[in-house]
């Protein structure tokens, strides 16, 4: 038999760990009304410490994921993360700025961020970060917001403006005063008319300065390209190429342009062996741009031979090159303006434009050559 005592204590006690059953009983209430309410939100969430650790997650960030628990979605979350993110910057530098940011002040806004899944499929998020404190210690709460869907719209909008664009740009190619020209740049095959006219604004007579620029730049790197491969220097073989790479890409030579971005790769590891195989073949579409370019420009010249030259031009070619001979600065400006007031077309005026090249520079020898060669050209046919 219990004594009164005995009984007394044990009712305490069982009204005791009746008290904490009940209280167990509401936190598992309240935790499994957290967990339907983190469950059923569309939105993914993240719950991590303040060691930046996944401690729990809701299914849609499962499924977003492509991970089957909470475990394999932890255990290295940043496999989750491209190398970089659209801004160029590494991703696990700019997650751990935010990360610091977080931790000091509590807040960063709203922001958009690159995931990837378990297959490697790009997931544009849009985050927001809540943190909470909790027995002293902070923990962050991340919504991610899908933004596949908004991304694929705003591409189909780009693309469908680009065309409109391109459309636009080929009809004031057609029907501008150099029509035949541009007929045949659109039909070079390596050449996208569209993406050349887009690099300058779609400013034609810009992009017909390039298309003459690339002419030289092919005419100069052919022989120096296969001159510093011979002496294996490698590094000006780089510098050639990369000058080449970026001419390609400015008037729309794409396919070209990769390839003169592989050999500068190449050349940059000291790789002599497969800049030697790949070369000739660089080359070889290399020359038949020119060519076509060159056939393009022949089309030009033939219609630009027939312009009219005004006859106050031959003096002021002899005054301008007195000024550089006496090295006059403000009679070169004057005679500069005179013949801008004239408005010279065509070939004419593309020949002024490398003389106002060299003044620019100062290089009035380069300068006073091309205006004897003009001179010489505009007295044959008086």
């Amino acid at each position: 038999m219990r004594t009164k005592v005995e009984t007394y204590n044990l009712l305490n006690a069982l009204s005791s760990l009746t008290d904490i059953m009940v209280k167990e009983a509401e936190i598992n209430e309240d935790n499994e009304h957290a967990r339907l309410m983190l469950d059923n939100n569309p939105m993914a969430c993240l719950l991590r410490d303040d060691l930046d650790t996944i401690l729990d997650c809701n299914q849609a960030a499962l499924d977003i994921f492509g991970v089957a628990d909470r475990d394999e979605l932890s255990k290295d979350f940043y496999r989750f993360y491209p190398e970089y993110q659209p801004d160029g910057s590494r991703s696990v530098d700019k997650a751990r700025t935010i990360f610091s940011n977080l931790l000091e002040t509590g807040e960063v806004g709203d922001f958009e961020w690159t995931f990837r899944s378990a297959s490697g499929e790009p997931l544009p998020m849009e985050v927001t970060v809540v943190r909470i404190q909790w027995d002293d210690r902070y923990f962050f709460l991340s919504y991610l917001m899908d933004l596949r869907k908004f991304k694929a719209i705003e591409q189909r909008m780009l693309e469908n403006n680009k065309k409109e664009r391109e459309k636009q740009l080929r009809k004031e190619a057609v029907e501008s005063e150099h029509a035949e020209f541009w007929a045949k740049i659109e039909k070079i095959d390596c050449l996208d008319l569209s993406t050349g006219l887009e690099r300058v604004d779609g400013k034609l007579d810009v992009y017909r300065k390039n298309l003459k620029l690339m002419l030289r730049e092919i005419e100069k790197s052919d022989k120096n390209l296969i001159d510093f491969l011979l002496a294996e220097d490698m590094e000006n073989f780089g510098i050639e190429m990369h000058g080449m790479k970026g001419t390609l890409d400015n008037i729309g030579a794409m396919e070209l342009s990769s390839k003169a971005l592989y050999l500068e790769t190449a050349s940059d590891s000291h790789n002599t062996g497969v800049c030697v195989l790949k070369l000739h073949d660089f080359l070889k579409e290399l020359n038949e741009l020119h060519v076509n370019l060159s056939d393009a420009f022949s089309v030009q010249n033939h219609n630009d031979d027939r312009t009219e030259i005004p006859s106050e031009l031959p003096l002021i070619f002899e005054n301008l090159i007195i000024a550089f001979d006496n090295t006059d600065l403000v009679l070169i400006d004057q005679h500069i303006e005179r013949i801008d007031a004239l408005k010279l077309s065509g070939k004419l005026k593309d020949e002024i434009e490398h003389v106002k090249d060299a003044v620019m520079i100062m290089d009035y020898a380069i300068a006073t050559g091309h205006l004897k060669y003009l001179l010489n050209v505009m007295r044959h046919f008086e």
